[in-house]
Formats: structure tokens, sequence, C-alpha cells
């Protein structure tokens, strides 16, 4: 039997099912999968994590909750499901310390965060499994749909000066975001416990005082 045929038997629900289910996620987390900002780098590393995630939920292991959270559920060693849980100010600081090129184990414990686990759970886990894993965690590093403001107006974060690579991405995104609600909201609470969509509702409540004071 070839890969596709026992892809075909193993699945639980149908592609096109896991497809609107990958646009729910992508939606609820305020992902822009709008393919012709991406460039062939970028596109072939989105539709690699794509093909996995979607997957993965083909063949009943991964679930889209009704908060649009990913949750997986390993197939070997400790199998207990894992959500990816919504990015939270905990997840943007942590982030915001995190160099390129740093090591996997730091890749684990950002995992480890998003996920509320620990980078142990991914350090002992098998390639099947981290495989999809890392591809969810990988998708909260593609462009946000959201807008920042900007002289006045709404725009996305300018391209890298060097590569002109877009640098619109999510968690950088909501990590000014998240730093603008400290400043004019300060007390709105402990600013770890809130979440991308907490984070949203309060930017756009504070959107139109913005383009009124960094204009001109």
């Amino acid at each position: 039997m070839s890969e596709e045929e026992q892809l075909t038997a193993g699945r639980s629900i149908a592609p096109s099912v896991a497809e609107s289910e990958f646009a729910r996620f992508a939606e609820s987390m305020d992902l822009d999968l709008d393919t012709a900002r991406m460039d062939a780098k970028e596109l072939d590393e989105f539709k690699g994590l794509k093909r996995v995630v979607v997957r993965a939920m083909e063949l009943g292991r991964l679930v889209i909750d009704e908060k649009g959270q990913p949750v997986y559920s390993p197939q070997l060693g400790e199998t207990k499901p894992i959500t990816f849980y919504e990015p939270d100010g905990a997840v943007l600081m942590s982030a915001d310390k995190k160099k390129a090129g740093e090591s996997v184990a730091k890749l684990y414990t950002a995992m480890g965060a998003m996920t509320k686990t620990s980078a142990e759970r991914f350090a002992s886990m098998k390639a099947r499994d981290l495989k999809v894993c890392q591809a969810l965690y990988l998708l909260f590093s593609l462009d946000c749909a959201t807008l920042v403001v900007r002289g006045g107006g709404d725009a996305r974060l300018a391209p890298d000066r060097e590569t002109k690579r877009s640098t619109h991405k999510l968690l950088s995104v909501y990590r000014e975001m998240h730093l603008q609600l400290c400043r004019d909201y300060p007390g709105l609470g402990d600013p770890r416990a809130i979440t991308l969509s907490e984070i949203r509702y309060f930017y756009e409540a504070l959107r139109l005082e913005l383009h009124a004071r960094t204009k001109g």
C-alpha cells in the first residue's frame, strides 16, 4: 500500500474539513495567510508547515478547539494531549528575549511556555510527534493580519532593510501593541496574563486616538 493509500485509509476527517479547520485556527490567531505577500522561500516554508498540520488533522491526531487553539495528541511516549494556547503577554515577553539562531533547547522552552508544559516534554518527544508540534509553533511566526498605527494611519511594520522580507510577524506586532497597552492602560492588571484577543480588543479601542496622536 502506497503512502497516499495509507493516509486515505487512516483518514478521520475529509481534507476539505481539515482545510476549513486550519483556516479557523489562522483567523482565531490573527495570522495572515495571504501567500501573495510571501517570497519563494517563505511560501515553501509555509506550505511545508501547513502540510504537516493539515495531515495531522486529517488523521485525527490534531483538533482545533472552540477557541481556535490546536490540541495535539502524541502517538508515542507520553500521550497526554498538548494544547497550543493563544499566546499571552508572558509569551510575548519571553519571545522578546530570544534571538535568531538560538539553541534548540531555547526553542523547546518557548514551546513549553506556549503549551504550559515544559521544555523537557519536547526534548523527550519522538520525531513523528515533534514534527507536528514544531510546525504548530512555527506557524505563529507568520505575518499578522492586524495593522499597527503609524503616522496617523494604519500600516504594516516596515520590511527588513537588508533582506526586504516582511517583519510584520504575529509576535512582533502583538509585542508592540502589548507595550502600547501597558503605557496607556496602567491599571490593566498583570501584563503577562493578557491574551492576543484581549490585546487586540483594547488596541482597537485606542486606534482612533493613536491616529490623532501620531498624525503629522
